[in-house]
């Protein structure tokens, strides 16, 4: 970056680092990163469009921007919209320091993190973060918008103050007809019929002949 730039959001490098020179980051321009000394949230599906009964992954990230870690002082749920749930197998997980363990119930409607989890801390320009993760399926096709209220996340560093939603699409198959088929016991008598009516087919040819 050039000397003395003020960017309004992050610097990202793929390959290689990213170079300051006297520069100012305000990353509160990118979604769910607060204002200094305060706590927020962004979400994402991956995928992001499933078919009906397929699996994505929730990703919930919290971000902290106080100097301090901030701590959960009360459980964390995410409520989802009708029609998505928790799946089979939820292989829910979290990142975020301290006890307690994350429930996700297959079939259920959502996640919570425990209180005692923390945050780290941050700055505006790096700030703290951590995730948690669940896998979520939905039987019913159409956009499932997962929102997070303000005032969802209550931590000892504050609360979030900007609300967080992110959809998915979930497409349904079209039926697949059945081909009626026969059994083995089916078959023989088929082709039975069959060697009959040929047979019998044959013998009125020769007596016209």
């Amino acid at each position: 970056m050039n000397n003395g730039v003020t960017l309004n959001g992050r610097a990202l490098a793929r390959n290689g680092a990213v170079t300051l020179i006297n520069d100012t980051i305000d990353a509160t321009a990118c979604a769910g990163v607060p204002a200094p000394g305060g706590v927020g949230l962004f979400k994402t599906f991956n995928p992001s469009t499933i078919n009906a009964g397929d699996v994505s992954t929730l990703t919930i990230t919290f971000t902290n921007t106080n100097l301090a870690a901030a701590t959960l002082t009360a459980p964390f749920t995410d409520n989802f919209p009708a029609g998505l749930v928790i799946a089979g197998t939820p292989n829910v997980a979290t990142t975020c320091g301290g006890a307690g363990v994350p429930t996700a119930i297959p079939g259920g409607s959502a996640v919570t993190l425990p209180t005692g989890r923390t945050i780290p801390g941050g700055s505006v320009d790096i700030p703290g973060f951590c995730t948690l993760t669940v896998n979520v399926t939905a039987s019913i096709g159409g956009s499932h918008l997962n929102t997070v209220p303000v005032g969802t996340l209550q931590t000892s560093g504050g609360n979030n103050t900007v609300s967080t939603a992110v959809s998915l699409s979930v497409s349904t198959a079209p039926a697949v007809t059945a081909v009626p088929t026969l059994n083995e016991w089916g078959m023989i008598i088929f082709m039975m019929l069959a060697g009959g009516v040929s047979i019998y087919y044959l013998r009125r040819q020769r007596a016209k002949a």
